[in-house]
């Protein structure tokens, strides 16, 4: 949302017309001093083949104190959001021969850090 004040109106009427409740809100919107969180470093990852799947484990070390979580994606599509502080993560693919470009990012309510990272894998049978 916008920073600045909000104000809403919710008025509760009866089938006759007669007002039962009214309800004003008001809400203050402020970002405060938040800062984006720091990209994740030292990303590696680890493949194996696994039954059919590329298994790729992705790891990282969290450089961030103020993380709201971080966001996963595979060649540019979000696979899963997770806590903060997490450290790693695996992605199973069926088949999973390939380039795959991976980002970790790390955000909060102020802005995002990310770190890219290429992983590939040979033919799982």
């Amino acid at each position: 949302p916008k920073t600045g004040g909000h104000q809403g109106i919710w008025q509760l009427i009866s089938g006759d017309g007669t007002p039962l409740l009214k309800l004003n809100v008001f809400v203050n919107v402020d970002k405060g001093t938040y800062s984006p969180p720091a990209r994740p470093v030292q990303l590696t990852y680890k493949a194996i083949c696994e039954d059919g799947f590329a298994k790729i484990h992705l790891y990282w070390v969290d450089a961030a104190d103020n993380e709201d979580g971080y966001r996963i994606y595979r060649n540019s599509r979000m696979l899963v959001q997770l806590p903060a502080n997490t450290d790693s993560v695996l992605d199973a693919i069926l088949g999973g021969r390939g380039k795959y470009n991976y980002t970790v990012v790390a955000f909060n309510v102020a802005g995002e850090g990310s770190a890219d990272m290429f992983a590939e894998v040979e033919n799982c049978k």
